[in-house]
């Protein structure tokens, strides 16, 4: 009997950023604002920080040269809408981009669509307290799949809603820094937790695009793997991979 333990067929192992955290000059985001008022809690500003927005190819590249097959990844909402109503087709298209080079490595995209941000002009009118985010939010993430989602193997809708409203409104370590601000906890809570926003899917362009949303987490769903495994780093395995991520056979909810 062997000693070995095997993962199945089509387990991912990957890696997780956010996107304001490595890509840098996100200046049209609260958290830009927040790094940089007087009161600020934050060590330092996060300025160019990883410049992984320029230097994704790179990165993704060596990730998949360790092996990893997947890469869950964040959108900026500060990006792909910068003024309230004005969607930026160049940034979708660089976003686009970024998930061709995951698949050109045959690694499975997961995107976050919300990672603790939002927009400079959202923070303005209230923020996820604020009684419009849900229908903005929910706009932001169709207009988004709508250019997107058929490159996304799986999608994250929200990140860790459970902390949103108390860092932000009880214990002020994240924008607006409210403390003990009970109702605006609440009214941000209500609008991650209650309301459809969370629970529903964002859509995708069509019945035939792969990977799922989902609410708070990502949804791995099956991928199809060949019964043998070719050398790793090898053509073929990439080859392999690639195919795995191109045929990762999920449902798509609507």
């Amino acid at each position: 009997m062997s000693d070995t333990l095997r993962f199945p067929d089509g387990f991912l192992f990957g890696a997780s950023i956010s996107a304001y955290q490595t890509e840098g000059g996100n200046t049209n985001s609260d958290w830009w604002w927040w790094e940089h008022i007087e009161s600020t809690p934050c060590r330092e500003p996060s300025g160019d920080a990883c410049d992984f927005y320029h230097r994704y190819r790179e990165d993704i590249a060596m990730l998949a040269g360790f092996g990893l097959n997947c890469f869950r990844f964040g959108i900026e909402w500060a990006r792909i809408e910068p003024a309230e109503g004005e969607f930026s087709r160049a940034e979708l298209a660089h976003y686009r981009r970024m998930l061709d080079a995951c698949h050109e490595h045959g690694v499975a995209p997961i995107v976050t669509f919300h990672h603790f941000t939002i927009p400079k002009w959202l923070h303005d009118q209230g923020g996820i307290a604020s009684e419009r985010f849900p229908a903005l939010f929910e706009r932001y993430c169709d207009r988004a799949a709508q250019a997107l989602g058929d490159r996304i193997a799986y999608a994250c809708t929200l990140n860790e809603p459970q902390g949103l409203g108390s860092s932000g409104w009880l214990l002020g370590i994240n924008p607006p820094g409210h403390t003990d601000d009970r109702d605006g906890a609440q009214r941000a809570v209500d609008n991650l937790l209650g309301t459809k926003t969370a629970r529903r899917p964002a859509r995708r362009p069509s019945s035939s695009s792969r990977g799922s949303t989902t609410g708070s987490s990502s949804s791995p769903g099956r991928t199809t793997s060949s019964a043998s495994r070719p050398t790793p780093g090898s053509a073929t395995d990439r080859r392999a991979r690639a195919a795995r991520v191109t045929t990762g056979a999920t449902r798509c909810a609507s």
